[in-house]
């Protein structure tokens, strides 16, 4: 992320620079053990269509053009849903919690 995303307040920015910070420090076991895993897995759509569970695809306003952003948009295309934009970027909760407890709040009240 090239600066990343504005947080909402000053406090919601010192706990993203400190989460920031562990997950630097973190990063090589990620990438070694974790992020492989993810990268390869395929979902089995046709599953998630057929589904009787309400799936909602979300996407940080903040993260256009990233991958995970990229991959949201991707995934609802392929479920024929349209993809909820929620405040911030990929880790909006943590930047935007207001905003993103409010966009959140609105999407498990539709029906």
């Amino acid at each position: 992320m090239p600066e990343g995303p504005a947080a909402e307040s000053a406090e919601a920015a010192a706990g993203m620079g400190a989460k920031l910070g562990r997950m630097q420090a973190n990063a090589d076991f990620f990438f070694a053990r974790h992020a492989s895993a993810t990268a390869t897995y395929l979902p089995d759509m046709a599953a998630l269509r057929e589904g009787a569970a309400r799936i909602v695809v979300a996407a940080g306003e903040q993260s256009a053009g990233q991958l995970a952003h990229d991959a949201a948009l991707a995934l609802a295309g392929r479920l024929g849903v349209r993809a909820v934009t929620f405040p911030g970027g990929h880790a909006g909760y943590v930047t935007h919690p207001t905003g993103f407890a409010r966009a959140l709040r609105d999407v498990l009240d539709a029906p």
